[in-house]
């Protein structure tokens, strides 16, 4: 599971969820730009369906920059 993995954690005193990508494996770079092996990470889903044109709000603590900020 992703807990397990640590790739979701909450900090009990902030009360905060962290959520990341794995960042420790070492993956070569050819087996990752041809698909053979990747990352493992958190995806966010919901069952419920939203209308086109509807608003989110999110409250974000820190967002990444740089090369992770082409998501």
């Amino acid at each position: 599971s992703a807990r397990n993995q640590s790739l979701i954690s909450t900090d009990n005193t902030t009360g905060h969820t962290f959520i990341k990508v794995d960042n420790t494996s070492n993956i070569n770079s050819t087996d990752m730009i041809n698909g053979s092996v990747s990352r493992n990470s958190v995806k966010i889903m919901t069952k419920t369906a939203f209308p086109m044109g509807s608003v989110w709000l999110i409250d974000i603590f820190h967002i990444p920059y740089g090369v992770s900020s082409s998501w």
